[in-house]
């Protein structure tokens, strides 16, 4: 056996992570930018990265990392994710190549690496509505699940029936979404992956899905930077205020260090807008917590995920 000793993560060996995950034939890569792999577009490198193509992969990855002591990161779009500078400590586990959907009848099942936008459009196309009432959100499957992504008109939840969950030990059980206590931009996963998730919807109109679809969009493209590379809302709303209008009242809305702005559009947006690096928008997010404590003296908590 390989001893997990002989992989430090800040010194991989090219070599023995090589041999390690040739066995399972999972694709590996290795010193890889993540900045491009999220939508937010800074971050920094991974020092080893893993594409499994299927559930069985994904489950003798996490298998393997978890019998020979390697932390782990998923990453699925990139898009409610803040990385931080320099080279991730961490192997980083894509699911960007489990991309499957088909449909039974009017359930679909996808792949946990499937566009969330992708599914949309397929449904609609299919007469299937229910999820373009999640138009505009830019997340793979299994973020939306880990997240329970949402916004105004519906969350991801709500269509959900069972999800198909990787254990870190490599083991893949379907439970149904009842048992995972969906919140507000939350579920709970027991640190398990999503693998897949299958989604119950019901017959419509493709034409009126699409007009639906697009009068939604069209909605958020007045209200948030949808043009400029974002994470998505950056701090949780403290109910039953608005983030977006607490930083607006504390004077933020333009705001910037280095290339990272708070957006003018919704002040609850961070926008690169222009080569931001990560300690740029770290800085950011510090410094707008802290003003809008001191002003209102209400603490913001990141919705979006920092590594």
């Amino acid at each position: 056996m390989i001893q997990a000793s002989y992989f430090p993560p800040s010194e991989p060996s090219v070599e023995e992570f090589s041999q390690l995950f040739g066995e399972i034939q999972v694709p590996i890569e290795f010193d890889v930018p993540l900045a491009l792999k999220t939508t937010l577009r800074a971050g920094g490198r991974a020092a080893v990265y893993l594409e499994p193509r299927n559930a069985i992969e994904l489950a003798l990855s996490l298998e393997t990392c978890d019998r020979v002591g390697l932390p782990v990161r998923i990453l699925g779009a990139g898009s409610n994710l803040v990385i931080g500078p320099g080279r991730m400590e961490s192997i980083v586990i894509s699911t960007r190549k489990m991309d499957l959907i088909q449909r039974v009848g009017t359930q679909i099942e996808v792949g946990a690496g499937a566009p969330l936008i992708g599914v949309i459009r397929r449904s609609m196309r299919w007469g299937l509505s229910g999820l373009e009432t999640l138009a505009g959100i830019p997340a793979s499957i299994g973020g939306a699940m880990a997240m329970n992504a949402g916004g105004k008109y519906a969350e991801f939840g709500d269509f959900v029936t069972d999800v198909d969950l990787v254990s870190p030990e490599g083991q893949i059980d379907t439970v149904p979404v009842e048992t995972l206590k969906l919140g507000y931009r939350h579920s709970e996963l027991g640190g398990r992956v999503v693998a897949a998730v299958r989604l119950q919807l019901d017959h419509g109109d493709p034409s009126q899905l699409q007009s639906r679809y697009y009068e939604i969009l069209q909605e958020k493209q007045f209200s948030q930077p949808l043009d400029r590379p974002t994470a998505g809302c950056i701090f949780k709303n403290p109910r039953p205020q608005s983030a977006g209008a607490l930083i607006d009242r504390a004077g933020l809305k333009g705001f910037r260090i280095g290339g990272a702005r708070v957006s003018k559009v919704h002040a609850n947006f961070i926008e690169n807008i222009g080569q931001a690096t990560a300690r740029d928008v770290l800085s950011l997010m510090r410094d707008v917590r802290t003003k809008v404590y001191e002003r209102f003296g209400t603490q913001l908590l990141p919705e979006v995920v920092l590594w």
